[in-house]
């Protein structure tokens, strides 16, 4: 998993059976696995924001600002159809 996915082509690490997978991606495909783990992960985070006193949308905006825009996208509308 990195950022960096122009330096890892697919014609190296194909043959040897590696998958470079950009952050984002790989958070969509968590969330695919199992959204209530993820509501229940971003909860705890939110919990642990103390000082100053955080949510789960200011978890979202930290992840925004991460690299994470596909990812948060897709959890903000999950949330709203929660609502």
């Amino acid at each position: 998993m990195t950022f960096n996915l122009k330096d890892f082509p697919v014609s190296v690490l194909e043959p040897r059976g590696v998958v470079a997978l950009h952050p984002d991606e790989f958070v969509l495909e968590r969330i695919a696995d199992g959204l209530e783990r993820i509501h229940a992960a971003l909860a705890k985070q939110a919990a642990g924001l103390t000082r100053p006193p955080g949510t789960v949308l200011d978890v979202l905006a930290r992840l925004q600002d991460c690299g994470l825009p596909r990812s948060v996208a897709r959890l903000r509308a999950e949330m709203g159809a929660l609502s």
